[in-house]
């Protein structure tokens, strides 16, 4: 039997949350809300899992720049881990230029490849209803528009016309 002293772990202080304060009430909030819609929050998923062929338009600097990024969380359907949408939680370090240019390279990816993204500022997920009526709010119109196109797809009356975001997804 190998114990874990033997491979050179000894104590357990050398682990720490793999998740910030603010991302573990977002993590809880993010599934508070779309679970009921069939969907689930995967953590710090890297950008080249999610898409992972390089699209029509991103520049040779950009996909080098997506093998290595990660969304902060990625929303998937329950049964089939499928990604839906990516959430990327905005602190005050995203005011920086070096950061702002990584913001907008993932934006561009993400834009080429056809994948929704969802910028929260970070202080939404604070304690207290007022952000997370926003969130909700916003999952939730997305949702809608899911099910009404999807309504208007497969419903007695088809319609060509999308209004919500023009395409599907919750």
């Amino acid at each position: 039997m190998i114990k874990m002293h033997d491979i050179g772990v000894s104590e357990p202080g050398w682990r720490k949350p793999l998740l910030t304060a603010s991302e573990r009430r977002a993590e809880w909030l993010l599934t508070s809300i779309v679970e009921h819609h069939g969907a689930r929050i995967l953590p710090s998923v890297k950008l080249s899992q999610v898409i992972d062929q390089r699209p029509a338009g991103v520049t040779a600097e950009q996909w080098n720049y997506a093998t290595r990024a990660h969304f902060d969380f990625v929303v998937c359907d329950a049964a089939t881990s499928v990604p839906d949408f990516a959430v990327e939680l905005d602190d005050p370090t995203h005011d920086r230029p070096d950061r702002q240019r990584h913001d907008r390279m993932k934006e561009a990816i993400c834009e080429a490849a056809g994948l929704e993204l969802l910028r929260i500022e970070s202080s939404a997920f604070a304690p207290g209803p007022r952000g997370r009526r926003l969130v909700e709010y916003l999952i939730e119109a997305r949702a809608y528009c899911k099910a009404f196109y999807q309504a208007q797809k497969t419903g007695p009356h088809r319609s060509t016309s999308h209004r919500c975001t023009g395409r599907p997804g919750m």
